[in-house]
């Protein structure tokens, strides 16, 4: 008899602890789950099995509260999934842009990602001050994966207007991780008035390949200021202006 209640309570303990570990990996109460293990034994360990997975949000700062239902939900949400709730696409990306401001790297790379998904022009002024204001020292610098997803998300929401304001940046920057950058992303929107900073950057080692594709990208708009530099450059730079210009020449255009 003494066996039976041995192996009554021990079978309770497993369904316990099986109940509770299922629960944990669903986002539930363990000690309510591991109660209703002990208690109900394998009717208990059946319903735990059954329990829907809760979605936990993230645990940054790239959270808001629904001010009708309290709940959770990201800050680049429209409409709250628990109550519908709606919110004004200009509070959402206003909640964004201070995001940017924030001292966790995570949130502001969820930030920059919201964008994406906003897609709203008004932001573009704050990337562009994101991107000025970034310090970069080196490949392994945190910043390096701040600056690439900035200016991925510039060049999809912003346009050739924002040029000079990017030429004005390339100029004054001391790394050439941001140079690069900043080369590429003015040759991709391929405003005209650019074209002299970035035919200055081929002389510039680091910047030498990506001003070249980047003067490729402007095409025949190129070609004007690159035939000057034939002319009126040293050896190395006339032959390298005679490439780009004949890759040019040789890409067909839309």
């Amino acid at each position: 008899m003494e066996v039976f209640w041995i192996l009554l309570v021990l079978q309770a303990f497993i369904c316990g602890i099986l109940a509770s570990n299922l629960a944990e990996h669903k986002g539930h109460s363990t000690g309510a789950w591991f109660a209703s293990g002990f208690f109900l034994g394998i009717f208990g360990l059946i319903a735990a099995a059954g329990l829907p997975t809760k979605t936990t949000p993230p645990s940054s700062g790239l959270v808001k509260k629904c001010p009708d239902c309290a709940e959770s939900l990201r800050k680049e949400a429209l409409v709250c999934k628990f109550c519908g709730r709606k919110f004004t696409k200009e509070q959402v990306v206003a909640e964004l842009i201070e995001s940017l401001s924030d001292k966790s790297m995570s949130v502001k790379l969820q930030a920059l990602d919201a964008f994406r998904t906003t897609k709203d022009g008004s932001v573009v002024s704050h990337l562009v001050k994101l991107i000025e204001t970034l310090t970069v020292a080196n490949q392994v610098d945190p910043n390096v994966q701040l600056l690439n997803k900035a200016i991925q998300v510039l060049s999809e929401i912003g346009t050739p207007s924002i040029s000079p304001e990017l030429v004005s940046i390339l100029k004054k920057t001391g790394s050439m991780i941001k140079a690069s950058k900043l080369v590429e992303i003015v040759g991709s929107f391929r405003e005209p008035s650019s074209i002299p900073v970035i035919i200055a950057c081929l002389n510039i080692k680091e910047l030498r390949d990506i001003a070249a594709k980047s003067l490729h990208n402007f095409g025949e708009a190129a070609l004007p200021h690159l035939d000057q530099l034939i002319k009126d450059g040293k050896r190395g730079e006339r032959k390298l202006a005679e490439q780009i210009v004949a890759r040019i020449k040789s890409t067909p255009r839309k």
